[in-house]
């Protein structure tokens, strides 16, 4: 975005790009809900409920002028890091009710897909590498879209899986 010389406009595409992270986390984490508790109806619903609600929270909150402010990057990051733990917390349930075996068994194939989100979370709310050269991203980049490889990389790790590669 740093060739986006109308601010307004760099904020919108910033609008655009919370978005589409807030509907790439829930559907990620909303198929494996749906799938890890397809036996248990209460559980299932109450997990993709959860997930629902945070991730059209997601699809809202960016186009709010207070969410998108310098100063209220923790709220971003916090934000994104519960709906990531909406993921996280069957978990808990399965591996009580079926052991961990079981549940590392059903969450291996993903746990690229995971590390790949987590790795591009920390790198967002660190500032790297912006942090540690000021300035040179100004016109070579910015880290927005380093975070967004790691998005298409989470995705593509997730499609992989799908399809058995």
């Amino acid at each position: 975005m740093s060739s986006i010389s109308n601010q307004t406009l760099m904020e919108r595409f910033a609008c655009v790009d919370y978005t589409g992270i807030s509907l790439l986390v829930a559907a990620s984490i909303m198929t494996t809900e749906y799938t890890a508790f397809y036996c248990e109806p209460l559980s299932r619903w109450l997990y993709l409920s959860t997930t629902l609600v945070l991730g059209t929270a997601g699809t809202i909150l960016p186009w709010h002028p207070t969410f998108n402010r310098a100063d209220m990057a923790w709220l971003r990051v916090g934000f994104f890091v519960s709906l990531a733990l909406t993921g996280f917390v069957p978990v808990l349930q399965l591996t009580y009710e079926r052991g961990w075996d079981e549940t590392a068994y059903f969450y291996a194939p993903i746990t690229k897909s995971v590390l790949v989100y987590f790795f591009g979370a920390v790198l967002y709310a660190a500032k790297i590498p912006e942090r540690w050269l000021p300035g040179w991203f100004d016109y070579r980049g910015v880290q927005e879209g380093g975070d967004d490889v790691f998005g298409v990389l989470s995705w593509s790790a997730w499609v992989w899986r799908e399809r058995g590669i």
